[in-house]
């Protein structure tokens, strides 16, 4: 049974200057400092200022590195400045009111005024330029291939082009130094390997062919013909690549390949210049190939007969203007010089007897078609047989 005498009294108490004055005394926050602890927490600090702010403020927009393929290299493009509010203002004046460590100070309001102003992107453009221009060095340099080793000599198979380089690096943002960062991928770089390089490095073998005369003698290599390869594997090449981007060096290594040895052949060539015939009789290993009308020397400065080679041959060419003979003839075409004393089968299409007279000043004269093809079809070392 409460006794609603001692109500009253309680309830007068309460009321009285006293019983205030005591309850302050047990407010622990009334006469003591203590240390506010806060945490702002910008995702809710953020939407608050989109909301705030909607239709005026927009993210900035990043530099773009890439590669190019139509400059061939990388180039950046330039990120775009944003328009946001200032949070800072706000968790500036929330850190100046926790710190003055007292409850009368912490319940006064806040009275902010926002503002709206341009935020730059995080990754500075110079930056980007800088790792732009180092990819673009490393990848043009010009010493970055894979070769094969092929009877003692390396045998560059395929080279590394910069958009080579390019199908297996990935460029990353690096926020917290605010430029980008790269990387080769070893996975892109299997099939860099796989698709490229066993594509040039694989290849069938080719003939070499030799030259000879009538008694098998090799006067020279007409057709230099090549080994074949195929790759046998690619195990820890990748993995070669990768470490020699990354420690800036060269890409240059060596193919584990089966090599096919090129076979070896050889053609018998020899042209007979028959003077008495007016003729010159082009064969083949035994052949005849093709036979000419000729005009030789006129009596006087004859035609050399006798056996000689083709030693060095010119499209065109001046002949006796050089001041030591009496005639000249300029710009003539295809022309095989045999012998020292300057004698040649050249075109003369000022020479109306060819295949009748010999009027020529030794050098045996062709119509132009027929000169043309031996040019063509007799390589230097090419032997040559003049007789009446």
């Amino acid at each position: 049974i409460i006794d609603e005498n001692l109500i009253s009294d309680i309830s007068e108490y309460i009321e009285s200057e006293q019983s205030l004055a005591f309850i302050d005394q047990l407010n622990p926050l009334k006469y003591k400092e203590y240390d506010l602890q806060y945490n702002v927490d910008l995702k809710i600090l953020n939407d608050y200022l989109e909301e705030e702010f909607k239709g005026e403020t927009y993210e900035p927009v990043e530099p773009v590195l890439a590669f190019n393929p139509v400059a061939n290299g990388y180039t950046v493009i330039p990120g775009i400045n944003g328009i946001q509010a200032d949070g800072k203002i706000i968790i500036e004046a929330i850190s100046e009111k926790f710190s003055c460590n007292n409850l009368d100070c912490v319940q006064k309001p806040i009275d902010l005024s926002l503002e709206i102003g341009e935020t730059e992107p995080i990754i500075l453009l110079d930056k980007a330029n800088e790792i732009a221009t180092h990819l673009n060095n490393y990848g043009n340099a010009d010493n970055h291939f894979f070769a094969v080793d092929s009877e003692g000599s390396g045998i560059v198979t395929a080279k590394m082009s910069i958009a080579d380089f390019a199908s297996f690096i990935d460029i990353l943002p690096d926020y917290t130094n605010r430029t980008f960062s790269f990387a080769p991928n070893i996975s892109k770089i299997d099939l860099y390997l796989n698709d490229n390089v066993r594509a040039q490095t694989n290849r069938n073998p080719d003939n070499i062919i030799y030259l000879t005369d009538r008694a098998g003698n090799r006067k020279a290599q007409i057709k230099r013909g090549q080994d074949g390869f195929t790759v046998k594997s690619f195990e820890g090449v990748s993995q070669k690549v990768k470490e020699a981007i990354e420690s800036n060096q060269a890409v240059d290594i060596g193919l584990d390949v089966e090599v096919a040895v090129a076979p070896r052949e050889s053609i018998q060539k020899y042209i007979e210049t028959n003077l008495s015939a007016k003729t010159v009789t082009l064969y083949e290993n035994g052949n005849v190939v093709a036979t000419f009308p000729i005009s030789g020397g006129k009596p006087g400065s004859p035609t050399s007969a006798g056996n000689f080679e083709i030693w060095i041959k010119y499209t065109v060419k001046d002949l006796g203007c050089d001041g030591h003979l009496p005639w000249c003839s300029r710009n003539v075409q295809w022309v095989s010089f045999f012998n020292s004393r300057g004698e040649a089968f050249h075109s003369a299409p000022w020479n109306n007897s060819i295949g009748f007279e010999h009027l020529s000043h030794g050098c045996v004269n062709m119509y132009t078609a027929n000169a043309k093809f031996l040019y063509d079809w007799a390589p230097i070392g090419t032997e040559v047989w003049n007789h009446w």
